[in-house]
């Protein structure tokens, strides 16, 4: 937890100096202080989810449900695996359509 609020302030201060050299002067707006740099991040994150952290151990969540997929389409019979592949061979050409 400790690590996570130290990532948010070191975050914070690179928001901050980047929104400050770069956007200020590129496109002429406002700076922004430290704790404003700060709610913005907090905004980000309530809008868009995650910071996406990586967890101990190096896996990422995505990862765990990439294996499970991968473990069920292993166990399938032919049959179903053959069912499958025409199903999304199907949506893939509808998609190429548009």
């Amino acid at each position: 937890m400790l690590f996570y609020l130290a990532a948010l302030l070191v975050l914070s201060s690179a928001l901050s100096f980047l929104w400050n050299r770069v956007l200020a002067g590129a496109i002429h707006i406002s700076k922004i202080n430290y704790g404003q740099a700060l709610g913005l991040l907090l905004l980000c994150r309530i809008l868009f989810g995650r910071f996406n952290f990586p967890q101990w151990g190096g896996r990422r969540r995505g990862d765990d449900q990439q294996h499970l997929l991968k473990d069920k389409l292993m166990s399938m019979s032919e049959e179903d695996q053959a069912s499958f592949k025409k199903e999304w061979q199907k949506r893939c050409e509808n998609r190429e359509k548009w």
